[in-house]
């Protein structure tokens, strides 16, 4: 038997409901596959949940993937980066600085929404790693040398966390492009990445998408926040629909930002 707390994303439980659940206590039997899931708040109360066998089987692997990558392992961004990047060049630095913004954005986002419960420690950890990917395309204004468009980082990314045993931040890489790719716009455009859909789906994915929006790789600007209008133009460019994804997510997760860039 094996007894662990942790959440559960909204992703995992899209079964006709809709339910979304505060921190649980999931007490897993091994043998029969079966849990139960109790509520981590002031007045515990043991709950009989039916999902449909698709969304139990979500479930379940999920808790396992959490299980053995919050339990299994520790889990350092900087060890994992440094094992792609060679230590002082200037991709290296660029990618260590906004990886750095990234996460202190993102983690004041989290913050500002107690009420959702967002996995913090995770959301730092994405985060650092979102553009581990960089150094495989060509963007030699950044110091990589790869041979791959600069769009493809994200799809990159996902390949080299899953190698590491990172399947959940691998997703965060491949969904943060932009506000997300959709399947549609990615025919449309006809954007050399695999034809799938690669928008953000969890809370910890849209914080870490959001969050990324407000900050550069422009060497001269690293560490110096967009504005929300400048954001918002640059979104606009690749269609309203990317563009109002921003203006929800300013919104939801209660953000007011800078109105104008600083000189």
């Amino acid at each position: 038997m094996v007894c662990f707390t942790t959440s559960v994303p909204s992703v995992a439980l899209t079964n006709p409901g809709n339910f979304f659940f505060s921190p649980l206590l999931a007490t897993f039997n091994a043998n029969s596959r079966s849990c139960s899931l109790q509520y981590s708040n002031n007045r515990p109360k043991l709950f009989a949940l039916y999902f449909l066998d698709h969304t139990r089987r979500v479930v379940w692997d999920y808790f396992i993937i959490k299980f053995f990558e919050q339990h299994m392992r520790t889990i350092n961004p900087k060890e994992i980066i440094s094992k792609y990047y060679a230590p002082y060049t200037e991709a290296m630095e660029i990618l260590l600085t906004h990886s750095e913004v990234v996460a202190e954005k993102a983690k004041k986002v989290a913050m500002r929404l107690p009420e959702l419960n967002p996995d913090i420690d995770f959301i730092v950890q994405a985060a650092w790693l979102h553009d581990i990917g960089i150094f495989q395309t060509n963007a030699p204004g950044i110091g990589c040398t790869g041979s791959e468009p600069y769009l493809c980082h994200g799809v990159l990314g996902r390949k080299i966390l899953e190698d590491e045993g990172l399947p959940l931040h691998a997703l965060v890489c491949e969904r943060h492009v932009g506000t997300g790719l959709s399947k549609a716009l990615i025919e449309k455009q006809n954007l050399p990445l695999p034809r799938r859909d690669m928008v953000p789906v969890t809370l910890e994915e849209k914080i870490i998408c959001f969050a990324d929006k407000f900050f550069s790789k422009n060497k001269k600007r690293l560490r110096q926040e967009k504005s929300i209008d400048r954001i918002q133009k640059s979104l606009q460019k690749h269609g309203d629909a990317v563009a109002s994804q921003f203006d929800k997510w300013l919104i939801e997760f209660k953000e007011t930002g800078n109105n104008t860039d600083s000189l």
